[in-house]
Parts: C-alpha cells; sequence; structure tokens
C-alpha cells in the first residue's frame, strides 16, 4: 500500500515510538482478556463450544450426527484446539480474544502508515486514539471476546481487504502489472474472505464489493484482464469456503436445514410466536439500529469519525491515491446488509461495521490536502468519550485480570467437575451444554446447540426432527426412556427460563432432587 506522504516526508518510527504502540497494543489485549475473563455465558456460545467438544472429543460431526445452526469454520477451528485443551470455554474466547485484539493491532499498523503527520510519536498516538475508539464503543464491548462466530471472520475480512490494496494500489498513478504475483495477491484475498464466510455466513455478502471493487479499478484494462482478475479472487474464496464444501458433501440436507430452514424460517417464526416480532423486517431493522445508537450514544463516535473525515475527502476521491477509501465507500452498503441479514437484528450483527467506518476515518483524513490536525483532536475527543461511556466494563475485568480463579470459564471450568462428580460422570440433560461438558460429563447431542434447537422443535414436522437430530417435548421421555439421565442441570442466568421449564417439571415427575451449585445452576439428581 502507498502511504499518504512520501518516504521522503515522514520519520521513521524511533524505537521509544515503536516500544510505546507495542506497549499499548498489548494493553488492548490485557483490556480484552479482563472484559471477557468477568463476565458470564451469553447462551449463544453453547452451539459454538458443544459442537466442537462434540467433534473433538466424541467424534461426531455437525449436521451429519447433530444438529448444528451455522456454517462450521469456527467449530473446526475450535475442535482443533480442544483435542488438546481441556478448558473449553476458556479456550474458545481465548480464540475470539486473540482474534479481536489481531484485528486492533492490524488497525493500529493501517493508522500508523496511512497518518497523514510528518513526526513518528503524532502518527502512533493518532493510530492508538483510532483504535481506542472502536476498542471502547459499547458495539465492540459487546461483541469481541465471547466463544461465537464474530471475531475471526472479522480478523480475516481486513486481513483480505489489506492484501486486496497491496495487489490493486502498488503505486500512485500507475495501474499494477498482471502477474503471478498479482495473481496470487487476489487469490489469497478471496481465501480470506472465503474462510470468514465459512465461519459466518453473512459474510459472503461482502464478496461482491470486493469483485465490483477490482472490475472498477481495473476499467483502464480490457475486459478479459479485468474479468482474469475477478476469476483469481473467486478460485481463491472457493477454495477458503472449503469447511462449507466438506458440510455440504457429508450431509447436504442437514446443512441447508441448519443454515437456510432454520434462519430464514424457524428462528423469526419462533420470535414472532413468543411476541418478540420487532425487527424483522428491512425498516423494523433499521428502526432498531437507530434505537440502538441512541440507547448508547457512545456507539455513535465511530460514524461521526467517518463522517467527518468523509466530507472533506469527497472533492478528492479521483485518482488511483483515494482507492482504500474508495474501497471502505463500497463495503459499507454490503456490509449494511450483511448485518440486516440476519432476522430478528441482535446488537452483535452490526459489529461488522464499527472496524471498516473506522477505515474510512484514516483512509479519508489520509487525503485532506490540509487541516488534519484537526483530525487528530477530532479522533482524541471520540477516544475520550468511548473510555468514559465504557470504563466501567474495562476497569471491572482489569480488577480481576491477575486472579484466575475469579475468571468466569474457570469457575465454570470448577463448577461443572463438581456437577460431573455429584452425577457419577453419568449423562446430564440439559440446555446449557457447556456447563456439563467442561467437567468431561456427557450430555444429549440433540441438546448441543443449546436452547436453539428445542425453541424451535414445535415448528418442525417430527420426520424432520428425526432427520435432522434434534427433539421437541412430546419426544424427550421417550428419548430419556432410552438414554436415562443422571441428572438434570438448570436454573442459568441465560434468559432460558420458560424453556427450561419442561426439564424442570420431568425433573420433579420423576422424582430428581435439586441441589443447587455454588454462583449458578441447580443439579436435579
Amino acid at each position: 500500500m502507498s502511504a499518504p506522504l512520501k518516504r521522503s516526508q515522514t520519520r521513521p518510527l524511533s524505537w521509544s515510538a515503536w516500544f510505546a504502540a507495542l506497549l499499548a497494543v498489548g494493553l488492548f489485549f490485557v483490556l480484552l482478556l479482563g472484559l471477557n475473563m468477568r463476565r458470564g455465558l451469553n447462551h449463544d456460545e453453547h452451539q459454538f463450544v458443544g459442537s466442537a467438544v462434540l467433534m473433538a472429543r466424541e467424534g461426531l460431526r455437525p449436521y451429519a450426527d447433530f444438529a448444528y445452526f451455522h456454517v462450521p469454520g469456527q467449530t473446526l477451528l475450535t475442535a482443533a484446539f480442544f483435542a488438546v485443551f481441556d478448558r473449553f470455554l476458556l479456550t474458545a474466547r481465548l480464540i475470539s480474544i486473540v482474534s479481536g485484539w489481531l484485528s486492533l493491532a492490524l488497525l493500529v499498523w493501517i493508522g500508523v502508515r496511512y497518518a497523514p503527520f510528518v513526526r513518528g510519536w503524532a502518527r502512533v498516538g493518532y493510530a492508538l486514539a483510532g483504535a481506542l475508539t472502536l476498542l471502547a464503543s459499547p458495539m465492540f464491548v459487546h461483541t469481541s471476546g465471547r466463544a461465537w462466530n464474530h471475531d475471526l471472520p472479522m480478523l480475516l475480512t481486513l486481513a483480505g481487504l489489506v492484501v486486496f490494496l497491496l495487489a490493486v494500489q502498488p503505486a500512485a498513478s500507475n495501474p499494477p502489472p498482471l502477474t503471478r504475483r498479482t495473481a496470487g495477491w487476489f487469490v489469497l484475498t478471496g481465501a480470506l474472505l472465503g474462510l470468514a464466510a465459512a465461519t459466518r455466513l453473512s459474510y459472503a455478502f461482502l464478496a461482491p464489493a470486493f469483485a465490483l471493487g477490482l472490475w472498477l479499478w481495473g476499467s483502464d484494462r480490457g475486459w478479459r484482464d479485468r474479468a482474469r482478475c475477478v476469476l483469481w479472487l473467486f478460485v481463491g474464496g472457493v477454495v477458503g469456503m472449503a469447511p462449507v464444501w466438506w458440510a455440504l458433501l457429508t450431509a447436504p440436507d442437514a446443512f441447508l436445514f441448519g443454515n437456510v430452514i432454520y434462519n430464514l424460517r424457524l428462528n423469526p417464526l419462533y420470535y414472532e410466536t413468543v411476541g418478540s416480532a420487532s425487527s424483522m423486517t428491512m425498516p423494523t431493522k433499521l428502526v432498531y439500529l437507530a434505537e440502538l445508537l441512541i440507547a448508547r450514544p457512545a456507539n455513535l463516535t465511530l460514524p461521526l469519525l467517518f463522517v467527518v473525515a468523509l466530507v472533506p475527502a469527497l472533492p478528492y476521491l479521483r485518482g488511483r491515491t483515494t482507492i482504500p477509501l474508495k474501497m471502505v465507500l463500497l463495503l459499507l452498503p454490503f456490509a449494511l446488509f450483511s448485518a440486516m441479514s440476519p432476522t430478528p437484528s441482535q446488537i452483535q450483527y452490526y459489529f461488522v461495521l464499527y472496524p471498516l467506518l473506522l477505515l474510512g476515518f484514516f483512509f479519508g483524513v489520509a487525503v485532506w490536502p490540509r487541516r488534519q490536525h484537526l483530525a487528530a483532536a477530532a479522533v482524541g475527543v471520540a477516544a475520550a468519550v468511548s473510555i468514559v461511556a465504557t470504563a466501567v466494563s474495562y476497569g471491572e475485568g482489569l480488577a480481576i485480570v491477575l486472579q484466575p480463579n475469579e475468571w468466569y470459564p474457570i469457575k465454570t471450568h470448577q463448577r461443572s467437575q463438581t456437577t460431573a462428580r455429584l452425577a457419577d460422570h453419568g449423562r446430564i440433560l440439559t440446555l446449557a451444554p457447556i456447563h456439563v461438558m467442561e467437567g468431561g460429563a456427557k450430555t444429549y447431542p440433540e441438546f448441543v446447540t443449546g436452547p436453539m434447537a428445542w425453541r424451535v422443535a414445535p415448528f418442525v414436522s417430527a420426520e424432520d426432527r428425526a432427520r435432522f437430530g434434534f427433539v421437541d417435548a412430546t419426544e424427550m421421555p421417550k428419548l430419556l426412556a432410552q438414554k436415562p439421565p443422571r441428572g438434570i442441570l438448570t436454573d442459568f442466568k441465560e434468559d432460558d427460563a420458560e424453556l427450561e421449564q419442561v426439564l424442570i417439571d420431568y425433573a420433579r415427575q420423576h422424582d430428581f432432587v435439586p441441589t443447587p451449585l455454588v454462583g449458578e445452576g441447580v443439579l436435579w439428581l
């Protein structure tokens, strides 16, 4: 990538500036670690952790052997780690923490690279302030670091964008030559985007933006050359989506059921049934996003920063040096569509927009002809506002970061070991499988998605439930008669109390005795 200033205009970063940047980026990791070691579980995490445990420890396959409602990239990676480590929640969260941290580090590098200042310390401070604004935004705090599939595809997408810019902008004036190296860049870009889509399917909506950008910025070439470049991008994407092709080959019907039928019909139907029909259509999703921004005004800092950078940059959008900014402008509508594609909308779906907004700020300010000091002041204020808004969350995490015994994943592991001992390591029925699997006990593959399959089971025919590996309340007694549970685990703080009632009723009807666990949860024996 071409820096916004010529090398002769900028001073190389001194060792002290590099050290300060590395120290700050290291602090970002500590903050993310503390935040995610302190907070409890989101019920979405069960599906990602539980499926990986079944793969690593029991040799079962998602879709073919149990229901699964996402593309398999995250589970395959996590299962590889679970083959070695038995602290499942801790390991899965660390994968997300490291992914989010590397995204921040990459953004800092881009910020330094594109900072329109001569002095190295000014460039470092500017880049760190931008990264801090993202790190401290409520959207990032809510989403990053949990054991789910948001951080990893974001990292892969950012890496793909960097590689893409390396290919299309090696010089400020001339188009890049079509060489084997160019082909390699485009194939690598496609592979990274394919992996992102194989980790979270909604990221597939970003791929057309890259193909369109490639076509538009190759307008000084013939259509055959441009088609060749798009083909290289496509080939890389096909390779990167290998986990999806594997799943389609092993269990095509179950894969389509879990990724299409569940997400487009069953999940929206469940929310309509329970009276949560808001944010189900495109207009109501936009209203939801507006309400989200208004409810947490600190979420507005990055969008406002982006606008501040974009407006003065608009007259200077012509020319190859503004390709990075134009690429972000092209990506944002696709990213918004990606965020709005699941139904109903959830806060974490809009996470994809925020790193792109920060990139838009960096790339926009880089093309300003003057007064960049105003941008530095703006990003400094934005960082301060965001830090104030989320200081409590990160402060509470910092308070326990050096006390592993206070980490929620460690306490979950210890409590799960107690649960397994009380149940004589027998099979345990639960909608919270992490709390069983951590201690080495077994649960039922039919419930490995946590509440996700259980809550839509009434809307699925008995034939399809049998085909795709889950049960409803009428079939549960038969399943438990064939595989009697040694215990039933309920009462976790994950918003599933109503769904657990059938399990509690079964426990009472069959003379199970409730045993409260330390911290949270009740084990019926």
